[in-house]
């Protein structure tokens, strides 16, 4: 897939007055109000311009108003509005009782992601593109729950392997809304079927479970199927196995652990449930190629 290429577009985000709630530059940028005043007030007097990124808004509580593509869009709680790269977009207003999160993708994070997941797509059919869709209160809870996790490992000091932690997070946002998925123009395999559904619970799984288990037993136990048949699917939809994933989710979040939150290589190994430390050695080493004292001893 190629870059994307939209150089002549203004970043809308970059006005010095909207600060982001935290992010990686010109990769991808969180934007909230949920514990402070709202960052997109500050683009009420900027004109409509067209972005190269793709932008998802959840509206949590409230209610706001876009122009996109030159038309008003109303959002009120429990909406999102997903634009694809090539958008004209404006910020209007927001209710006083705004509560909202914002995911700004900028296109180098996006062909990653959809590489990883083999989203297939074709970028001319989706540029331009804009949806608005209803979200169920138990979708929503989900992720808003996904935003706040990939938040708190993005707020702190930024390091070298982070695009891939966010990729991570983007990975599973992307193949459990099924909105966006189809109106894409869909994965690898059928959407509807029992295997993508297998698919998406276990990037779920993942997600969830990451810091306690590792095996492709647990995670395939959790559906009542067997390691092979995860493996399989796993392979059919990303052209990676179920333990692959597995490993690149443990080491991401081990590197984040002694990195970002200065935990000891002792420390880690507890936090990641591994029974020593030289196991976690050996895990860490086998998976990334460097021990964890050669990875930290890296600037």
């Amino acid at each position: 897939m190629e870059s994307l290429a939209f150089s002549q577009q203004k970043d809308y985000f970059s006005n010095p007055r909207v600060i982001p709630t935290c992010g990686i530059n010109k990769y991808l940028l969180l934007f909230d109000n949920l514990n402070s005043p709202n960052p997109l007030e500050a683009l009420g007097d900027e004109n409509e311009c067209k972005l190269w990124q793709t932008t998802i808004f959840y509206v949590l509580q409230g209610e706001c108003q876009f122009i996109v593509n030159g038309k008003k869009v109303n959002l009120k709680a429990g909406q999102n509005l997903i634009t694809m790269p090539d958008c004209t977009f404006q910020f209007v207003y927001a209710s006083s009782d705004i509560k909202y999160s914002m995911y700004v993708i900028y296109p180098e994070a996006l062909v990653m992601t959809f590489n990883e997941i083999q989203l297939n797509y074709d970028i001319t059919k989706i540029s331009h593109q804009y949806y608005v869709q209803d979200c169920r209160p138990e979708d929503l809870r989900y992720f808003l729950n996904l935003y706040l996790e990939l938040k708190a490992d993005l707020i702190g000091p930024k390091y070298d392997y982070q695009k891939c932690y966010a990729r991570c997070y983007l990975s599973v946002l992307f193949c459990n809304n099924p909105h966006i998925v189809s109106n894409i123009g869909g994965v690898c395999g059928d959407m509807t079927s029992r295997q993508y559904d297998v698919y998406k619970k276990f990037l779920i799984h993942l997600n969830q479970y990451t810091e306690k288990e590792r095996s492709v037993k647990f995670y395939s136990d959790l559906q009542d199927i067997s390691p092979k048949y995860l493996s399989f699917v796993c392979i059919h939809y990303s052209n990676k196995n179920a333990s692959s994933w597995i490993d690149e989710y443990v080491a991401t979040k081990a590197k984040a652990l002694m990195k970002v939150h200065h935990y000891t290589v002792g420390e880690t190994a507890v936090a990641l449930n591994f029974n020593t430390q030289s196991s976690f050695v050996r895990y860490f080493k086998r998976v990334t190629g460097q021990s964890p004292k050669e990875f930290m001893s890296n600037k």
